[in-house]
């Protein structure tokens, strides 16, 4: 499942959940993600990225399928998500230039373009895709838009509020930079 905490410990796993050239996508990774990079708070945060296309790619998303596919593509082949990143930025920004290329962007950060293509048409991302899908469906609240956050398991209400999650989530003793006591007042669990 999204929540599983994959790095044990103090880590705190957050799991964004997106389709690319939304608004609000664009809006979270140019205003919000920077932030845990720029506070520190990466360093706790196993973060993953989980592009989903609309299955089946239809005529009317078509730019937003093959970007989703592109970003998995990617996300598969580059494990630290450190390298993901800034593909998926670029990619994002490519709604503002109204330019649905991937191909800019890998060729920007001098990714193997061609190793992306042909990762689009495989089998392997068909199987990707639908263990995503059946990973989505299951979600509990369901999703009903992107960016679907979910922070340890408890979905954010509202994005723009994803770090005071974190810091809501953190377990361990050491101070986290960018975390107050403000920022703590988030309740994840209704029994808290």
């Amino acid at each position: 499942m999204f929540h599983r905490n994959f790095l044990r410990g103090k880590s705190v796993h957050v799991c964004v959940l997106q389709q690319s050239i939304e608004p609000h996508i664009f809006d979270f990774i140019r205003n919000y993600l920077p932030k845990i990079y720029e506070n520190g708070l990466i360093d706790v945060v196993d973060l993953k990225f989980v592009p989903f296309p609309y299955l089946p790619c239809r005529r009317d998303h078509l730019d937003t399928c093959i970007l989703n596919k592109a970003e998995l593509c990617v996300i598969d082949a580059l494990p630290n998500v450190n390298e993901q990143v800034p593909f998926i930025s670029c990619v994002e920004r490519l709604r503002l230039l109204a330019d649905h290329q991937w191909e800019t962007c890998s060729k920007k950060l001098n990714l193997n373009t061609e190793l992306i293509r042909d990762c689009i048409h495989s089998f392997r991302l068909l199987l990707i895709e639908k263990r995503n899908a059946a990973e989505i469906k299951a979600l509990q609240p369901p999703l009903e838009g992107v960016p679907w956050i979910v922070v340890d398991g408890q979905h954010v209400e509202g994005y723009p509020n994803f770090i005071s999650y974190i810091c809501k989530a953190y377990k361990g003793t050491d101070p986290l930079p960018g975390c107050s006591s403000s920022v703590n007042s988030v309740k994840l669990d209704a029994s808290e």
